[in-house]
Order: C-alpha cells, then sequence, then structure tokens
C-alpha cells in the first residue's frame, strides 16, 4: 500500500528496462532470454541468507542496518575473476547517484572461497561500498539467479523487491531510469513518514 501507486507504474518501468538492456544485446535468443529474466525477477523478494562475510574499507560499516536500508543496489559476481571490474565500475557510479540520495545502500555479492584476494582488492581500490561474501554460491541458488551478466544488478527498495534489472553503470538511459526511480521511491517513502507523524 505504501508504494501503490509507484508500483502501478511496474510495468512502464519493466518495459524500459527491456528496451535500454536489448539495445546492449546481440542476437535474438540472447534478446529473449534478457526479456524472460527480466520479467520473472521483477517484483521477487531477494534474501541475504546466512552465512555470508563482510568487507569494507568503512569498519564502521554495519551489515544489518545496510539491509534495512530503504533503497538498496545490489550486484552479484559468480567468479573472483570479474570482481575487479564489479568494484570499478560502482565506484564510477556511487557518486552519481549519491548526489540524488545518499542513502542508497549499494551491496556487492561475490561468490568465493579466496577472501585473501578479494581483500586486497578492496584495499588496492580503497572501496568504500560493501562486499558481502559468501564460499559457496548460496546467494545465487537462495534467490534463483541463474541468469546472464546483465541481469545480475538491480535497485531493490525498501522490502527486497526487485524494482529494477540490469547494469546502468556503461547505459545513460537505463542510469536516469536508475536514478529517476530511486528519486521516485525516496518521495514516496518521505511521503508515507510524513502521513504517519
Amino acid at each position: 500500500m505504501i508504494c501503490q501507486k509507484y508500483y502501478n507504474s511496474t510495468s512502464l518501468h519493466i518495459v524500459c528496462a527491456l528496451l535500454m538492456c536489448l539495445t546492449c544485446s546481440c542476437g535474438k535468443n540472447a534478446n529473449e532470454r534478457i526479456v524472460s529474466e527480466i520479467k520473472a525477477m521483477t517484483g521477487r523478494t531477494i534474501v541475504f541468507p546466512n552465512g555470508y562475510q563482510t568487507i569494507s574499507c568503512d569498519k564502521t560499516v554495519n551489515m544489518k542496518k545496510c539491509l534495512q536500508k530503504d533503497i538498496k543496489i545490489v550486484s552479484y559476481i559468480d567468479y573472483l575473476s570479474c570482481t575487479q571490474c564489479g568494484i570499478n565500475m560502482m565506484m564510477e557510479w556511487i557518486d552519481k547517484i549519491n548526489e540524488i540520495n545518499p542513502n542508497v545502500e549499494y551491496i556487492l555479492v561475490v561468490n568465493t572461497d579466496l577472501k585473501h584476494e578479494l581483500d586486497s582488492l578492496v584495499q588496492q581500490n580503497d572501496f568504500y561500498g560493501l562486499i558481502m561474501y559468501y564460499s559457496t554460491d548460496t546467494f545465487i541458488t537462495t534467490n534463483n539467479l541463474d541468469v546472464m551478466a546483465c541481469n545480475k544488478t538491480f535497485l531493490l527498495d525498501k522490502n527486497n523487491k526487485i524494482v529494477l534489472v540490469g547494469e546502468p553503470w556503461d547505459n545513460k538511459s537505463l542510469a536516469q531510469l536508475y536514478s529517476q526511480t530511486i528519486d521516485s521511491l525516496r518521495k514516496t517513502y518521505e511521503n508515507h513518514k510524513c502521513h504517519q507523524q
């Protein structure tokens, strides 16, 4: 009920996200799979199973508080070899979104048992986002997230429901849609808080 007005526009967001992802993909089969995955993922609740560990350059980070934030961007990476790219892309984009809403939480989920290598990457890059890592593929299997690489980043609302799917890092149109959606969610939550007082 809180986001009734917002969720009435979910179909429009799905269509926009699909169009933006399709412009970056190639091949009919890939396009069909992207469309199918985005439709299946949108509205799904993401669970952060127990058994994770965290790494951040900011030693004051509290994972429970981060997971309680109203708006979260989550990216997940299957293997350590992709982690450097994920960190670089998120660092570039974090500053842009912080201008809209500094309370957006960024969580990079990595499946690896190479803690030392992961910790070194974080320190080398001075990554001030939050990395949650599992030594197994618990996060992927629990959330049924065996999807194409372009669908491994998503925007979550306060109930951890997927609102948008896709990597906004190198896609200006999708980045703009993320920004607009974050702003819309922020206003919705602020209005709700005002009405409760």
